[in-house]
């Protein structure tokens, strides 16, 4: 059964015919300020290029005046017609596979002296511009043939593409529009009676060469127009038997038989061949000079010449798309992890996406996308992030000791390495000659930082937090061997569902100590609680992030329980919220990452809320969950002080 189309009552699609990518795109109209719109058509589009291809070729969104290569396809970001940006990503990554690099070149040998003699009439005043033309026209010929060959191709091995590639043709090429020029053409000759005197351009015979898609059982879908009405023409209407002669030429239903580019080359040349020969043989004059293709400066253009340059730039691969902003660009690449199915977790019997914005930066934050920024109100997160940077310059200088390394050189072993001072020795029988060293140095820690970034944690609860995890990041800054990454989890919505999200703010292991100075205070709480519906990603970035020896360390900052809407018949609340965090908490602790989760008590909270709340928070994160007063956190650093000051060591020989 079809799913419904959602009426839009600003522009209802369902009002029109419902195009492929209704299928599986959005079932409303796509907004190209909606980023997640954008990513979700740049994957479907990848998808379509991946299996045309057989390769795994990067899709994105024009910028400024990128072009397609055969190492990225580059697509519009004209939403009004995705079947046709489909299409044309289809056929552009045809070309660049299948379409043989510089196979024009050989026409340069081809048209010569003794090849312009053969079809030049007159003298030829001007060599070089004749064959520069002649060169040109059959180019052109080949473009518009090596499309229809490839369209062909794609058509014939995947043929659930044909809707998509006929569109594109209909958008770029405008069949009904050549198709109605060209009657109207021959309709001016009947009428005139002075066929045989008209002065015909080259592009009379690309009209005559385009309209042969009417005929074409790939393209009829999208051909209004047709031909019957000239049946009974008299067939010594020259335009005409050009027609005719084309037709026989390209059989275009059957063009399938063209292998490769050089067979296409070949057929270009043949038909340019046959229509020089039909102007002596129906005694009428092509003025191939007044081409607008050679010197577009010599006449002036009508409004068929400008349709005719207009294909001519598509079949040549040049068409206009629309193009994205720099740094809705680079927006896009922190979301590009949302397209694929690695961060996403599972709740209620279904599977839910969490995006991942790998880093902060200015354009995340002036996008003006996402509603846990805030870049006028700042003075308290300033605030917040200095007095975090001076708690963590004494957290560090309490903590130096663990910059400190012992090496300790044990001699006169029986195996090791050998001892150069003990060589003499060996001839007294002493074998004990080997010595080895002992380092003695602190584990690698890496820590976690997770802030629930929820509206409940407004004002001192989320200051503190933000203060006690900008504290962490500056001792480990300057602490040897501690890593620290500060994430917040918020909320954001996409095709009008929400999904969790989740914000790496900050990586010590490639971000300056200044980023949290310059980006933190535009921080702020917003949204709902996802809580658990997160850590199945974070878990994977501490994975991901481990190293041998590492102790790894989740921890974690919350106001209350979680609460999030996933949708109208999805709630992420009481229970079953509390039985999928329990569960996610287990799956990190079974993964060697301990886990330190620190409830934040207002001081608006009532003593038996807070008695409440907390069991049930120890129910989530285990007996070690800890209740911090939010006017004192002094005790939250002594712990954090603690754990990083334990004197464990890091034995090994060298």
């Amino acid at each position: 059964m079809k799913e419904k189309i959602r009426e839009n009552p600003k522009n209802p699609r369902h009002l029109r015919a419902k195009s492929l990518s209704d299928y599986w795109l959005v079932n409303r109209e796509p907004d190209l300020n909606n980023l997640f719109d954008l990513l979700k058509l740049q994957s479907a589009v990848a998808n379509f290029v991946k299996i045309v291809s057989g390769r795994d070729i990067p899709v994105e969104f024009k910028v400024n005046n990128e072009k397609s290569t055969i190492d990225k396809i580059i697509i519009s970001a004209d939403l009004s017609n995705i079947d046709a940006t489909v299409g044309w990503a289809i056929h552009e990554t045809l070309s660049l596979i299948y379409t043989t690099k510089w196979i024009t070149a050989k026409l340069v040998m081809l048209v010569n002296n003794d090849y312009l003699a053969r079809f030049q009439q007159d003298n030829i005043k001007d060599i070089y511009r004749t064959r520069k033309r002649i060169i040109t026209e059959i180019e052109n010929i080949y473009h518009l043939i090596e499309y229809w060959r490839l369209d062909d191709f794609a058509i014939r091995t995947s043929p659930g593409y044909k809707g998509y590639i006929a569109e594109a043709y209909r958008l770029y090429f405008n069949p009904n529009e050549i198709i109605q020029m060209f009657i109207a053409e021959i309709k001016t000759l009947i009428i005139s009676h002075k066929a045989p005197e008209h002065q015909y351009t080259f592009n009379s015979v690309l009209n005559a060469l385009l309209v042969q898609v009417i005929h074409s059982e790939n393209y009829k879908d999208i051909c209004k127009r047709t031909l019957k009405n000239l049946d009974r023409v008299d067939e010594t209407t020259p335009m005409f038997r050009i027609y005719l002669e084309i037709k026989a030429l390209i059989d275009i239903n059957h063009i399938g038989r063209l292998k490769d580019s050089e067979d296409s080359l070949n057929l270009a040349i043949e038909i340019w061949e046959s229509v020089r020969k039909a102007q002596s043989l129906l005694g009428t004059k092509i003025h191939w000079e007044k081409s607008n293709i050679d010197n577009p400066n010599d006449f002036e253009k009508s409004e068929s010449d400008d349709l005719t340059a207009k294909v001519l730039k598509a079949a040549n691969l040049d068409v206009d798309k629309k193009a994205i902003s720099v740094s809705h660009k680079e927006e896009l690449k922190l979301l590009s992890n949302d397209s694929s199915n690695k961060n996403q977790t599972y709740f209620a019997n279904r599977r839910i996406k969490v995006v991942v914005l790998k880093d902060l930066n200015r354009d995340l934050i002036y996008s003006g996308r996402y509603i846990f920024f805030d870049t006028e109100n700042t003075h308290h997160t300033t605030h917040a992030v200095l007095e975090g940077i001076n708690l963590g310059n004494q957290l560090a200088r309490r903590i130096s000791f663990r910059n400190n390394e012992r090496q300790t050189h044990f001699s006169r072993l029986q195996q090791g390495k050998i001892d150069k001072r003990l060589l003499h020795s060996v001839v007294c029988g002493n074998d004990a000659i080997f010595y080895r060293e002992k380092e003695e140095t602190f584990p690698a820690v890496n820590f976690h930082i997770s802030i629930d970034g929820s509206h409940s944690m407004q004002g001192s609860c989320f200051l503190k937090s933000l203060k006690t995890a900008v504290a962490i990041a500056q001792a480990g800054y300057l602490i040897r061997n501690i890593n620290v990454t500060i994430s917040l989890r918020y909320q954001v919505v996409s095709d009008g569902a929400r999904l969790p999200l989740v914000l790496v703010a900050y990586d010590s292991r490639k971000d300056k100590i200044g980023k949290i100075k310059q980006l933190f205070p535009f921080l702020k709480a917003s949204g709902s609680t996802p809580e658990g519906l997160c850590y199945s990603v974070i878990t994977g970035l501490i994975e991901k992030n481990t190293t041998e020896n590492a102790e790894n360390y989740f921890v974690n900052f919350y106001d209350g329980m979680p609460c999030f809407i996933v949708d109208d018949s999805c709630c992420y609340e009481g229970k079953p919220a509390m039985e999928h965090v329990h569960d996610e908490v287990l799956r990190m602790k079974r993964k060697d990452i301990q886990v330190l989760s620190y409830f934040i008590v207002s001081e608006k909270w009532k003593i038996a809320e807070v008695k409440t709340a907390f069991a049930d928070c120890q129910y989530m994160y285990g007996k070690d969950a800890k209740m911090i007063n939010i006017n004192d956190l002094g005790e939250l650093a002594q712990s954090l002080n603690n754990l990083i000051a334990k004197p464990h060591k890091c034995n090994h020989f060298i």
